[in-house]
C-alpha cells in the first residue's frame, strides 16, 4: 500500500503541489444485531479508500485542498490528485497553515490486533448473539432484548512529501445489550455494552446478564422532589457527557477561536484536587490506541489536567504550529453524529483514549457517602450541552434515589442542570472501578473510548 501513496505524493509533486500527503484507510467488519430476542441482520462488509490532500504555496500562505477515490487505477488516482490541486486553487489561502508534520519516529503500540478477529467465522459471532439472549431471557419478566455485536479490523498508512511514513492494523469487538422488562404494568429498561481489542466470549455474556438484572431494577421506578442532590456518576454516563462538553472545550483550535471557558486558565485550578484526566493513545488493549494519528505524528500521553490544576490542552500540527509548539498526537478524521469513513474526512483535533485516573474508593463505599442523592447509569440529551460555555441540562437515564447511603427505588421523569466547570470542582469522591467506553453511542467515534471510574459529585441541582 505505501507503493500507492508513493505514486499519490509523485505525482502531485510533478503537477506543481507545494506540500502532498496521501492516507489509506480499509475496514472490514461483522456486525450482528438482534431484535425482539431474534437475530435479525447479520453481515460482512468491507470499505477501502484513499483521501488525498495537497497544500499549494500561494500569495497570502498555503490553499489547501482535499479529495478522495475508491479506486485504486493509476488513472483514478491521478484524477484524486487533480481534483486537490483544483481545490487549493479555488480556496483562498489560509495564512495560519505552515506546514504538514515533518518526519518523526513512531513506536509500535502493543496488543492493539487480534488476528482471531480478523479470522472469526461470521457463525461464531451469530452464536455469541444467541448466548447474549439466552442470557439475558432467564427471568419471565424479559419482554424485549436488542443486541448488537461489531467486530471489525482496520488497516491505516500514510504518506506525506516531508517524510512521514507509516502504516499499521488494528482490531476491535464492541458488543451491546439493551433489555426490556415489564411486570404489573410497570415497565423497567437496561443496558451494558463491552469494547475490546481483543476477541472473548466471557464478557460480552457477563453484559447480558448485567442488562437483565438492571431492567428488572429500573421496574416502578417513582419521581423524586427538586432539590440539591450530591449524584454518582457512572463511567457511560460520564462519557456521554463529555464527548460533548470537556474534550470539544480542551481542543487547541477551540481555545483558539476563543470558543471555550477555559480560554485564559492554563495552569489555574479549574477543578477539584481529586481530578486528573489525560489522553494517552499507547494504552494496550485499548481501542483508542495507535502508533500516530491521523496525520502520521506519534501519539502520546497528555496530561490535560493534574490534581485540579489543567495543564495542556489536545493539539493536531495545524493549530500546534498557529503557536509555535508541538502537536499531541491528537489529529482524528471523523464527524460528530455520522457514520462517515475516515478516508473521507479532512483530520481534525480529536482524543484517543481520554483517561480519568482511577481513585481508590469502591463503589459501595461512594454510594454510603451520598446521604441524599442519584446514582446513574446514563444520560439522555447531552447532545444539547453547550460546548463554548460548558452549560448542560441532561436526564438521568438508568438511575436511582440514595437515601442515607442507601439505593432506595428507580427514579423517573427528573432533570440535572449545570456547567462543566463548576461540575469538575464540586466532584468529592474518584471511585476505582474503572471501565473502558468507546465513544460510540455519545458520538459516534468509533475508535476513541473514555477510560474512567465512577465519582460523587456534590450539591448538584436536581429537578422534578
Amino acid at each position: 500500500m505505501i507503493e500507492t501513496l508513493e505514486y499519490v505524493i509523485n505525482k502531485a509533486d510533478r503537477i506543481g503541489a507545494s506540500q502532498a500527503e496521501a492516507f489509506f484507510f480499509k475496514k472490514t467488519e461483522i456486525e450482528i444485531r438482534a431484535e425482539k430476542k431474534e437475530v435479525k441482520i447479520g453481515g460482512l462488509k468491507s470499505d477501502v479508500g484513499t483521501g488525498v490532500r495537497l497544500a499549494l504555496r500561494r500569495n497570502g500562505g498555503f490553499s489547501l485542498g482535499y479529495t478522495y477515490t475508491t479506486d485504486f487505477s493509476k488513472e483514478a488516482l491521478e484524477e484524486a490528485v487533480r481534483q486537490a490541486l483544483k481545490i487549493c486553487y479555488a480556496r483562498k489561502p489560509d495564512p495560519d497553515f505552515k506546514s504538514f508534520p515533518e518526519k518523526s519516529p513512531h513506536k509500535p503500540v502493543p496488543n492493539i490486533y487480534d488476528k482471531r478477529i480478523s479470522e472469526l467465522p461470521a457463525e461464531e459471532a451469530i452464536n455469541l448473539v444467541h448466548q447474549q439472549i439466552e442470557t439475558a431471557s432467564s427471568d419471565k419478566r424479559v419482554k424485549t432484548i436488542r443486541c448488537l455485536t461489531n467486530l471489525s479490523v482496520s488497516e491505516v498508512a500514510i504518506l506525506n512529501s516531508l517524510g512521514v511514513s507509516g502504516n499499521y492494523n488494528a482490531s476491535s469487538l464492541y458488543t451491546y445489550v439493551y433489555v426490556l422488562a415489564e411486570e404489573k404494568g410497570s415497565s423497567g429498561v437496561g443496558w451494558e455494552d463491552y469494547t475490546n481489542c481483543f476477541f472473548t466470549t466471557d464478557e460480552p455474556i457477563k453484559i447480558a446478564e448485567e442488562a437483565m438484572n438492571l431492567a428488572i431494577q429500573q421496574l416502578h421506578a417513582k419521581p423524586i422532589e427538586k432539590g440539591r442532590m450530591d449524584l454518582i456518576i457512572s463511567p457511560d454516563a460520564l462519557a456521554k457527557l463529555l464527548i460533548y462538553t470537556f474534550i470539544q472545550e480542551v481542543r487547541a483550535d477551540r481555545i483558539q477561536k476563543l470558543q471555550s471557558p477555559f480560554v485564559g486558565k492554563l495552569n489555574q485550578e479549574i477543578a477539584s484536587q481529586k481530578l486528573t484526566i489525560l489522553d494517552d493513545g499507547r494504552i494496550p488493549r485499548a481501542v483508542g490506541s495507535k502508533p500516530f494519528d491521523d496525520e502520521g505524528v506519534s501519539t502520546a500521553r497528555t496530561t490535560i489536567i493534574e490534581k485540579g490544576m489543567l495543564k495542556n490542552f489536545l493539539y493536531d500540527t495545524y493549530c500546534a504550529k498557529k503557536e509555535e509548539t508541538k502537536s499531541t498526537g491528537n489529529s482524528l478524521r471523523h464527524a460528530l453524529l455520522q457514520v462517515v469513513p475516515k478516508y473521507k474526512m479532512e483530520p481534525s483535533i480529536g482524543p484517543t483514549n481520554m483517561v480519568v485516573k482511577a481513585g481508590t474508593t469502591p463503589l459501595d463505599y461512594i454510594i454510603k457517602e451520598a446521604k441524599n442523592g442519584v446514582i446513574t447509569k446514563d444520560f439522555i440529551g447531552t447532545h444539547t450541552s453547550n460546548p463554548q460555555s460548558g452549560t448542560f441540562s441532561i436526564a438521568p437515564h438508568c438511575a436511582f434515589k440514595i437515601e442515607n447511603g442507601e439505593i432506595k427505588h428507580p427514579i423517573k421523569e427528573a432533570m440535572i442542570g449545570g456547567d462543566i466547570p463548576t461540575l469538575l470542582k464540586s466532584i468529592e469522591i474518584v471511585g476505582k472501578d474503572v471501565k473502558h467506553v468507546l465513544l460510540y453511542d455519545a458520538a459516534l467515534l468509533k475508535d476513541a473510548t473514555l477510560i474512567a471510574p465512577s465519582m460523587l459529585v456534590k450539591d448538584v441541582s436536581v429537578s422534578a
